[in-house]
């Protein structure tokens, strides 16, 4: 592995890293094995790490607020980027060869906003277990992911899946989109619903969420929903947050329902 190119990245592989030092690892030596040509890693650190094995050479290491999470370091290593386009993959989830490929063939055109790459099981690459999120009318997060009847039966069709956002934890996007959107993904709705309230932003600008279907990511560990008054304090958050994309009266009809 040789050391990163003075030249500006065409990509920044951000690594967000609340706590789990052996996940980081796992992820940085895939992303490390696969790495693109021209890009940059910048692993953002929410926790205390003596790099014992001397990634500082290969990767930029950049810290959080100790303790921060997954929103707040992606954040953070976001704003460390340099690359007009981010990529963004958590401690714990693995890259593939290729995986970045098609993602920056798509992003070469300005129409789009985000890629959404297939995110896999870790002990069955053939089973698919994420492909985006979106928002309902009601502003309740929807994780997706196709039905085992589908994929058992080989009547799948990802070309018919339209997410409204990737991930928080695998995540292609323009820089500028994310800068049009703010500083990042917004910690008041917490880890669990980042990515959903992102989604409502994203249907307040002009473009488009591609899913790519050739870009592969190995699942890593889900969120932890959190105690049932926190869940319900940062639904509602993004509930009332995500107003501006639709009809109000609609949408509290469809979130009283």
């Amino acid at each position: 592995m040789s050391r990163q190119s003075a030249a500006a990245p065409a990509l920044s592989i951000v690594i967000p890293a609340p706590a789990d030092a052996a996940a980081l690892e796992a992820t940085l030596v895939s992303v490390l094995e696969n790495r693109p040509a021209g890009c940059e890693v910048v692993v953002a650190l929410g926790f205390p790490y003596d790099d014992r094995w001397g990634i500082g050479d290969e990767v930029r290491l950049v810290s959080a607020p100790l303790d921060s999470g997954l929103a707040a370091c992606t954040n953070v290593g976001i704003a460390a980027s340099a690359a007009p386009l981010v990529h963004v993959l958590a401690a714990g989830w693995l890259a593939t060869p290729g995986w970045t490929d098609r993602p920056l063939d798509v992003l070469a055109d300005r129409t789009a906003q985000a890629v959404v790459p297939v995110g896999v099981g870790a002990d069955d690459a053939g089973t698919i277990t994420s492909v985006g999120v979106r928002l309902t009318r009601g502003g309740r997060r929807v994780g997706m992911a196709p039905s085992r009847w589908a994929m058992r039966a080989g009547r799948l069709d990802l070309a018919r899946i339209h997410p409204a956002a990737p991930v928080l934890e695998a995540g292609f996007w323009r820089a500028d989109v994310i800068k049009a959107l703010g500083p990042g993904f917004a910690t008041c709705c917490g880890d669990w619903l980042a990515d959903a309230d992102m989604a409502a932003a994203l249907q307040c600008l002009p473009g488009r969420v591609v899913l790519a279907p050739e870009s592969r990511v190995v699942r890593g560990p889900g969120r932890t929903r959190p105690r049932p008054f926190t869940a319900g304090l940062q639904a509602e958050r993004l509930f009332w947050r995500s107003l501006a994309r639709g009809s109000i009266m609609t949408s509290l009809v469809a979130h009283v329902i």
